[in-house]
Order: C-alpha cells, then structure tokens, then sequence
C-alpha cells in the first residue's frame, strides 16, 4: 500500500477557520488546507492569505468525517495530503462534541446543522467553484442528509463522495454496530474508534424482539441517517467507494445502497459510480486512502463531474 510521509507538516500549509453560528451559540472549528502549489508561496504567512486563496477558482472538498476521533485523526490527515497534492482545497470540520467545536451532545439533526453551517460558509467563499463533499463512514449519513436538504432548496454541489458507506442505520446494526449501545439506546461516542462497541449486540440477532429492542431504537432516537432515501433526492453525481474487507460497515450494504439509489433516482439527476477496493489490498474501513488507485479514480471522475 501507499504511504505518505509521517512529517507532512499540516500547521504550516493549513488555518483553523472558526466559524461561529451567533444565533444559536455554537462554534464549529475547521481546517482549512491548502492546495500543493500554494504550500511554498510567499503569500501564505499574509494575513488573510487563506480565504483569498480559497476565492481564486481551484476546486474545494468538504470533509465531513466518521465516528470517532477528530479532524486530526490520521487516516484523514493522509486523505488530505492526496487531495492537496492532486490539487484540492480540503475544508474539515468537527461537529459538535467532536475535537474543538463546541461541546454538546450530538444528534443526527445538531451534526447535519453543523454540516450545513460550514458547507454555507464554505459556498460563500469559493465563488463557484468546483465543490466536493466527501463523506465516510458516518460522515456518508451526514452528507448524504445534508445535500439532500440543499437540492431541495436549489443548491447542488458538485458531486458527493461516499467512502465506506451504509445504506441506513437501522442495516447497519443488524448486520455490524456502528455505534455504541447503552440501555438499547443509540449514541455517539468521539472517543471510541471506528467500529468499536461495548456490548456486540449481533448475537442477539436470532431473538424475534431484537427489531423491537434495538434497529428499532434508531428511529426512536432520531438516529436514522437514512442515506438510501437521501440519495434519491441529491441531485449530484455521487461517487461510492468501498473495501471489500470492510468489517465495520459490510460491503454488501454499499452495494444495496448503490443498487437502490440507481433504482430510485430521476435518470435526469447527475450519474451514480461504484468503485470497488479488492479485500486483498488490506483498505478495510479506513484505509482506501492508501490504495494506488485512488489518484486515479479522483482525477478522472472529479475532472468529468467538473465539466458535465
């Protein structure tokens, strides 16, 4: 697999945004990095360099990430060196409760109103631009939510990027927990990592109320991230990718949601792709960002849905 260089100093070639959001008191902190070519510019240590360069035209991608972690987590930090050097402007955020944003406890409604907030903040400043958002893990319901409620208000990025996503919440913990359980009640948790859980709940699987005591309680915690219904709504051209060894969100629910979404959508909204990552290059959940294809699969795809 691919490596990229552990020194990759982030400080210097990247600005934490605060973006604050008066009416309702929260702070969201991102990381604004930069595209390679600005990195050895005279210009960057000028104060307002970084939003000046955001406005020149180059294509930006906003991240939104998974469940666990920060902005800073590593495998994210690899992802963004690939898009920087390939040419990107990356935008990354922490919803609340997560890294340096403003501590409160997330729900699925509070994070896609962070989401909205930075991808607002970060429209008003590219001057039409290409716009990516990239999505993963849980970060794909996140997305996925939030531009279906930006087409339905006219607003269509220009593609999203789903990497490692699920099809819904309520699949995900039948076939894999995603996210912790306590009292049968779905939370987040910023601190565990990918995938990890206290209580593995899939041995209950066989029981006829393990519907009623636990998929269910997605619903009734408004934690439902129902990405297959959100993407028939997106009127942008989406790009799914994922690892066939991936043990956190099986493979098999990326391509229901693929199949599903090719099924369901206007053939008048932007084209659907899947790429598939070969279990034997060891990607798992987090790791597509080391495959030697990727470079590849962003330069050609990112560079069509630009044109088209």
């Amino acid at each position: 697999m691919a490596q990229y260089k552990a020194s990759w100093d982030l400080d210097a070639i990247s600005f934490r945004h605060v973006c604050d959001s008066p009416a309702k008191g929260y702070h969201h902190i991102s990381r604004h990095v930069l595209p390679s070519k600005f990195h050895n510019s005279s210009e960057i240590e000028e104060e307002g360099f970084f939003l000046t360069a955001l406005g020149r035209g180059d294509p930006v991608v906003v991240y939104m990430h998974g469940n666990s972690g920060s902005r800073a987590s590593t495998h994210r930090i690899e992802l963004y060196q690939l898009l920087s050097n390939l040419g990107y402007h990356i935008i990354a955020f922490d919803y609340r409760s997560y890294g340096d944003s403003t501590n409160e406890s997330p729900s699925e409604q509070g994070v896609v109103s962070d989401s909205l907030f930075v991808l607002s903040w970060t429209m008003e400043r590219v001057k039409g631009a290409p716009l990516f958002v990239w999505g993963h893990s849980l970060g794909t319901g996140v997305s996925s939510h939030s531009l279906d409620i930006l087409s339905q208000k006219g607003v269509n990025p220009t593609g999203l990027i789903l990497e490692a996503p699920f099809n819904n919440m309520r699949d995900e913990i039948r076939e894999h927990p995603l996210a912790r359980l306590a009292n049968a009640l779905v939370v987040f948790s910023s601190t565990a990592e990918d995938g990890e859980i206290e209580v593995r709940i899939s041995v209950f699987r066989f029981l006829p109320w393990f519907d009623f005591c636990f998929a269910d309680s997605v619903g009734e915690n408004n934690l439902l991230f129902e990405t297959d219904k959100h993407l028939r709504n997106i009127r942008s051209r989406v790009l799914i990718l994922h690892a066939e060894d991936d043990k956190v969100i099986p493979f098999k629910l990326a391509k229901k949601l693929y199949e599903s979404t090719v099924q369901g959508r206007s053939p008048h909204f932007g084209k659907v792709k899947f790429v598939k990552f070969e279990g034997k290059w060891g990607h798992g959940h987090k790791w597509i960002c080391r495959s030697p294809d990727l470079p590849n699969v962003i330069r050609y795809l990112f560079i069509l849905y630009s044109l088209t």
